[in-house]
């Protein structure tokens, strides 16, 4: 008897922990982007990130759900918490402060096409309007790299793509999947000629920042999809039918270098220093890092731009700033902490805050963010976090930086520095230093 009466209390712990386990991952997914992700006339979904997606649902053991949009619309759903994660997205070092980003899907040029015949010495001298897809990943990269550009926008890729294939446009930009074999991947397109890659970057999953659940998901089953796996999605889209249909891309020659390819020791290598990372920038950890002092690692800095001495603002002071990020990029990485004295003691950010159009953490960081891109160079953004720390109600800036991939300099134009870091310093360097540094430090 007492058997019997156990079996339905074992059905009901097993239901109660299946439903435990089971829940529904809400994509966002545009909805007019060939031949990532698109919506048919029937309201099926289709697109490389869509079969990616489809198969790493199967590997996380969850069940998904497609919010379709345009690029805006999908990380507007995120951020409003519509969505848990943008399908994918070229990283973006400004403007999306808001997301953080998972390992990349795919491999894209963002190209710039012009039509036979047109062959303009530089961008700087095209004279007839580009053709581009509205709040799109190309436009918003394009428009950001060359606002002088005329551009003729298009609501939707059937729109751009009619256009196209009756040649009505001198040109027009599209990420296509990034070539392994030179540029055969886009010698098809009738009419038109690959005029200069605007822009060779991967997408990535985006979530909410701070939604460490989804991206901690993301992160450890990407790695559960088999490099076998991979290719048996490209060979089941296949792209050559697909590139019948639409003319203007035919054939797109190439292995896509698309979905993520790294194992799971990567993986969860960079899952642990992003923990790490955090663990070592709570309250004791903090403490730990501003007692132990200064050294080639760590820099303390009282403010971006205020001054203690006079006691008000001096913008001289944000290149001291800049400098010490350069060494640290130059050098071996390290972390600048902005709002505390040379011994280590907690000044906050408050002053600073006062000096900045937008009175507040987030005008802090943007304004920080212009001053990288100005003097530095927006790609440096990559080796670059800012994060704002809070300690006994006092708000402090830590600038974690990692080694860069090549040389920085610091300057504009013909006014130059390079920084190196060593002796608990930011030490410049002189020409001919600078050329045997370059030598040793990145022998690639």
């Amino acid at each position: 008897m007492k058997s019997l009466l156990q079996i339905p209390i074992l059905l009901f712990l097993l239901l109660y922990a299946d439903s435990l386990h089971s829940r529904t991952i809400k994509v966002a997914t545009q909805n007019d982007y060939f031949p990532y992700s698109s919506v048919d006339s029937l309201g099926r979904y289709e697109g490389l990130l869509i079969d990616w997606w489809e198969l790493w649902a199967v590997k996380a053991g969850v069940d998904i759900e497609f919010i379709p949009g345009n690029t805006m619309e999908c990380i507007d759903l995120v951020l409003e918490g519509k969505a848990d994660v943008v399908s994918g997205l070229f990283f973006e070092e400004e403007g999306h402060e808001d997301l953080e980003y998972s390992e990349s899907i795919i491999s894209l040029n963002t190209t710039l096409f012009l039509k036979n015949g047109y062959s303009p010495k530089s961008i700087y001298e095209i004279d007839r309007p580009i053709g581009i897809i509205k709040n799109e990943l190309a436009h918003q990269n394009l428009v950001a790299k060359y606002p002088e550009l005329e551009v003729e926008y298009f609501d939707s890729f059937a729109d751009l793509r009619n256009k196209v294939q009756d040649k009505e446009v001198a040109g027009f930009i599209y990420d296509f999947p990034y070539p392994l074999f030179g540029n055969q991947a886009y010698s098809g397109i009738k009419g038109y000629s690959d005029y200069l890659t605007i822009r060779s970057d991967k997408i990535r999953p985006a979530v909410k920042k701070g939604n460490s659940e989804i991206l901690n998901l993301l992160l450890t089953n990407s790695a559960k999809i088999s490099n076998e796996e991979l290719m048996g999605l490209i060979k089941d889209y296949d792209l050559y039918e697909k590139s019948s249909k639409y003319e203007w891309i035919i054939p797109v020659l190439v292995v896509l270098l698309v979905f993520i390819t790294i194992g799971y020791l990567r993986l969860f290598r960079k899952q642990k220093k992003m923990l790490d990372v955090s663990k070592q920038l709570d309250e004791n950890g903090l403490l730990e890092i501003l007692t132990a002092g200064e050294n080639d690692h760590v820099e303390f800095k009282s403010s971006l731009r205020w001054d203690y001495r006079q006691n008000q603002m001096n913008k001289s002071l944000e290149n001291v700033i800049l400098k010490t990020i350069a060494a640290f990029l130059n050098t071996n990485g390290g972390t600048l902490f902005i709002g505390v004295d040379d011994s280590g003691s907690i000044l906050g950010l408050e002053n600073d805050y006062q000096t900045v159009s937008k009175k507040s953490s987030d005008g802090f960081i943007l304004t920080l963010t212009n001053l990288i891109n100005q003097y530095l160079g927006k790609r440096v953004h990559k080796f670059i976090n800012l994060e704002i720390v809070k300690h006994d109600d006092k708000d402090i800036c830590a600038v974690s930086v990692s080694k860069s991939d090549g040389p920085v300099f610091l300057g504009k134009d013909d006014n130059e520095t390079f920084f190196i870091r060593a002796s608990a310093s930011s030490q410049r360097l002189s020409v001919s230093e600078v050329v045997g540094y370059i030598k040793s430090h990145w022998k690639s």
